[in-house]
């Protein structure tokens, strides 16, 4: 450019990234090199006025990446028995934040399963079939025959016994 002559160069370095260079009256280099570090932190110094102002130009506009983070674990569901053992579980979901501009998902599993009620259940026991009964005690004269039966239909668990009556 000539002596007293002013103007201003854009260059568009990246999608939506643009660079403005003021010219000034003043001797400018015909050519001009720029580095990815100088264009990522874009400052330019204008004196359009006198006395001197700072001008901050937007850079790197483009959204940070945002990697999911798991949400605090929900309680636990009722167990899905009540002895002999059973399932419960828990769950959780990726929304603290959910991830987002090309973020990562969060790592791990959404639902967690323990064990519960794992005791053996009691089993009340119950009476099996009479025997037959057993010859009389005596030929004459009155005498006893009896019959058994054994609480085996089930047998009791954790000595719950047999109904005595």
């Amino acid at each position: 450019m000539e002596d007293g002559v002013s103007g201003a160069i854009t260059l568009f370095v990246q999608p939506h990234v643009e660079v403005v260079i003021n010219i000034r009256p003043e001797p400018v280099p015909t050519q001009l090199h720029l580095t990815e570090e100088m264009i990522a932190n874009v400052e330019v110094e204008t004196n359009t006025e006198p006395g001197s102002e700072k001008e901050t130009v937007a850079c790197n506009t483009q959204h940070c990446k945002v990697h999911g983070g798991w949400s605090e674990w929900s309680y636990y569901s009722n167990c899905s028995a009540t002895c002999g053992g059973g399932d419960k579980h828990r769950t959780r979901t990726c929304t603290n934040p959910a991830p987002s501009y090309g973020g990562d998902d969060c790592y791990g599993s959404e639902k967690e399963t323990v064990a519960c009620n794992t005791q053996h259940c009691k089993v009340h026991g119950g009476w099996s079939e009479w025997s037959y009964y057993s010859n009389c005690s005596a030929t004459c004269g009155g005498g006893d025959k009896h019959r058994t039966r054994t609480c085996t239909n089930p047998a009791p668990s954790e000595t719950v016994a047999c109904n005595t009556q």
